[in-house]
């Protein structure tokens, strides 16, 4: 897989109110292609609460990868300015889809340029409820001269954190600025919500005239800082990449990516027939047999293992799998029972590996539930407390209760300074967190760790 250059602000009309179809598609494409170094790119034409369809099938006739969207106003309250905020569709670039996507923009926006403090500007669940019927996400405006999302909020506004920070993580799928820098006040808004960083953001150039691409209208703008991201030109491509900033490249020129995953399993007799390539990120197996996704998952391993003569799937031939491996990686293997094997302990020992599950569930999307577990209040330390704390600090949003915790998963872990509290359980959870983290991790009194594992941190080291 290369990367992809991405530009999902783009403007085709000078005036939105005044509608016209004079765009030269053949002069964007070119200058695209003169500025990415004539990359695979995909593209977005985000107008004013309105979709230039004339130009949207322009593009799409000569090969353009799009992503069908537009420009929102959004209130949050009657007397402050509006925000700005793209809204993209899972949908195909059809003239019946963008016809249908104009009626309901034109119900939502008659104006489709007003004032700021216009009090027809729909507020966000209007907005929602408008377009309901279609899959989307919403990137509101972070970085910019204009339409910030912080600033449709009142200056001495009190924050519910449990209310805003809902609104963050259930609407919000990411922002866009033309730059990764120059985001101070939006951080510090939501550092208000206790949310440490976002990094889920897309650089758009918000140009309006194709032969000056990537300049914006404004002179006033910040410089453009191209994203790039590593995933499939499309709609699913841009929801994974938001959602695995790894996949995210903000600088001018193509960056150049060693591969860092398997990359094809093959095995083919009269028996059995795998032919997989494997991608960056989340590989998911499905099938309708359980046994056929057992065999492959563990015949890779076995690969790896050197150990295919006592794979109990001999009878498929599996010690003649063939398994590419550019990356040179080996993987580490969770047996499928593991978890559940778990969660049917009612032991002690089962309880004792909350802190690193509660660490795997921060990685993952979705949350992660911890309840009917007081006895972590008085382990070594208050495991709950411990956990919730470190979690908290590396940016991941955490509820606690008297008998569990609710860890909200999906957001990237940001390296920083821990503490281990002297518990051997936190020490070596925090330092498997670190792993995955931007930025150095620190653990500090990790000593502890010499109680039942004298070894840990050499053995850690095995997999960097």
């Amino acid at each position: 897989m290369q990367p992809v250059y991405i530009d999902l602000h783009i403007h085709t009309y000078p005036d939105a109110n005044n509608r016209t179809t004079d765009y030269d598609i053949v002069t964007l494409v070119r200058k695209i292609k003169e500025y990415n170094g004539d990359e695979p790119f995909l593209i977005s034409f985000t107008d004013h609460n309105t979709i230039n369809r004339d130009v949207y099938l322009a593009a799409k006739a000569v090969g353009v990868n799009l992503l069908l969207g537009a420009e929102l106003h959004i209130k949050n309250h009657d007397d402050v300015e509006a925000f700005h905020c793209h809204i993209y569709f899972n949908l195909d670039v059809t003239r019946e889809n963008i016809d249908t996507l104009n009626d309901t923009l034109d119900k939502l926006s008659e104006n489709k340029l007003p004032c700021r403090t216009d009090q027809s500007i729909p507020d966000i669940q209007k907005v929602i409820n408008a377009f309901d019927p279609f899959e989307f996400m919403l990137l509101p405006h972070a970085g910019q001269q204009h339409g910030q999302f912080n600033y449709s909020l009142h200056d001495d506004e009190k924050v519910d954190n449990a209310i805003s920070r809902s609104i963050y993580y259930n609407q919000f799928d990411g922002f866009t600025a033309r730059e990764d820098k120059g985001l101070d006040t939006t951080r510090a808004y939501f550092q208000k919500l206790g949310i440490a960083e976002f990094v889920n953001l897309l650089t758009c150039s918000d140009n309006y005239v194709p032969s000056n691409y990537p300049e914006p209208k404004s002179t006033e703008a910040s410089p453009f800082v191209p994203t790039w991201m590593m995933a499939e030109p499309t709609y699913d491509g841009v929801r994974l990449s938001l959602s695995e900033n790894s996949r995210l490249f903000y600088q001018k020129d193509k960056p150049h990516i060693q591969c860092e995953h398997i990359g094809r399993v093959k095995l083919q007799n009269e028996l059995i027939d795998i032919d997989v390539m494997l991608s960056e990120g989340l590989n998911v197996v499905i099938g309708g047999s359980s046994s056929g996704k057992t065999l492959f998952v563990d015949s890779v391993n076995k690969f790896f293992e050197k150990d295919l003569m006592n794979s109990e799937y001999k009878k498929f031939g599996v010690e003649h799998i063939d398994v590419k491996n550019p990356s040179e990686i080996h993987p580490y293997y969770i047996h499928q029972n593991f978890i559940a094997d778990l969660v049917n302990r009612n032991d002690e020992a089962s309880i004792d590996e909350i802190p690193i599950l509660a660490v795997a569930g921060a990685l993952g999307r979705g949350d992660f539930i911890v309840r009917n577990a007081r006895e972590l209040r008085v382990k070594e330390t208050d495991r709950i407390a411990t956990t919730a704390a470190n979690l908290r600090l590396m940016g991941v949003d955490v509820e606690e209760f008297d008998d569990g915790m609710v860890v909200h998963g999906g957001t990237p872990l940001k390296g920083t300074e821990l503490s281990s509290y002297g518990d051997h359980r936190i020490a070596m959870s925090f330092l498997v967190a670190g792993l995955s983290a931007q930025g150095e991790t620190v653990v500090t009194d990790a000593e502890c760790i010499n109680t039942s594992y004298p070894g840990f941190e050499r053995d850690l080291a095995q997999f960097l």
